[in-house]
């Protein structure tokens, strides 16, 4: 395994603190770090890999088949127009994780508001792929501007804490 690969590894594990909290991953440090523990972990770790090896190919299709398609539009310009693609690919991935944008109504208000063509999509995955596939259409600092127009949607404006802050403060704090 290559650096590169272990850093992504990790990388994936530490996303895992927004589902199980930091507390469990302090308690997971403490574990690990037991003797018993240290001298048990690569056996467990390769018999996991062992029994995930034995699975039917079948069970990997249905995983694959779930997760949302890469826009064409976005993969055509890969090759051509390599720094736009830097600039649509996270925003895509940033969508599709839903930690920007996460509701279809949050998508809709966004695209009416940057300019984008209305949206009629019935689901959020359409809805991601319409947005995607208009801002291919925009210079790389139209699209800039447009992504970093996002920040009041990151911290969830319509929130409890949103509406308390437009309550209690007389304005929206966000804007």
């Amino acid at each position: 395994m290559t650096d590169e690969r272990r850093l992504d590894l990790l990388i994936d594990l530490v996303k895992l603190v927004r589902k199980y909290g930091p507390d469990s991953f302090e308690e997971l440090a403490e574990y690990l770090s037991s003797q018993t523990t240290t001298h048990d972990l690569p056996q467990v770790l390769t018999k996991v890999a062992q029994m995930v090896r034995s699975l039917p190919e079948r069970k990997e299709k249905e995983e694959k088949k779930q997760v949302a398609p890469i826009p064409k539009t976005l993969l055509s310009i890969k090759r051509l127009e390599h720094e736009k693609y830097q600039l649509l690919k996270p925003f895509y991935d940033e969508l599709t994780a839903k930690t920007m944008l996460p509701t279809l109504k949050d998508i809709k208000e966004f695209s009416r508001e940057t300019g984008l063509p209305e949206i009629h999509a019935d689901s959020r995955q359409k809805a991601v792929s319409s947005v995607i596939n208009s801002m291919v259409k925009f210079s790389n600092k139209e699209i800039l501007t447009k992504i970093q127009s996002i920040t009041k949607y990151k911290s969830g404006y319509r929130t409890l804490e949103g509406w308390g802050n437009i309550i209690l403060n007389g304005k929206d704090s966000e804007s």
